[in-house]
């Protein structure tokens, strides 16, 4: 089960195509900024959270909540931010990837796996 929290409806919906196409998993909610992450991981308590880390908010405090709350929650994400201190930040938080979205859907797969 995952979440995708990003504010970009149309790769939201793309990633939602995508694992329906595979039929790897399925999207059980969506959100477009930081509190909206927070606030699924806590009601839906999602296997994983696929989150761009420049949605509006503060998504680096938000990966660090989620964390802290559920330690078993995987935290994958997914950008176009290239900043090497985002992705240190992230991974640092507790992401468990940093994906750029300039990347191919097969390796996104292989990622989430």
């Amino acid at each position: 089960m995952v979440a995708v929290v990003d504010d970009h409806p149309i790769f939201v919906d793309g990633l939602e195509a995508l694992f329906a196409k595979t039929r790897m998993c399925k999207v059980i909610a969506k959100g477009t900024c930081a509190d909206d992450a927070v606030a699924i991981a806590a009601k839906k308590a999602p296997d994983l959270i696929i989150l761009d880390i420049d949605v509006p908010g503060d998504a680096l405090a938000a990966i660090m909540n989620i964390c802290h709350r559920n330690p078993l929650a995987k935290i994958l994400v997914c950008t176009t931010s290239t900043s090497v201190d985002s992705a240190v930040r992230a991974l640092n938080g507790g992401a468990n990837a940093y994906f750029l979205k300039g990347g191919r859907s097969d390796d996104l797969l292989e990622a989430i796996q």
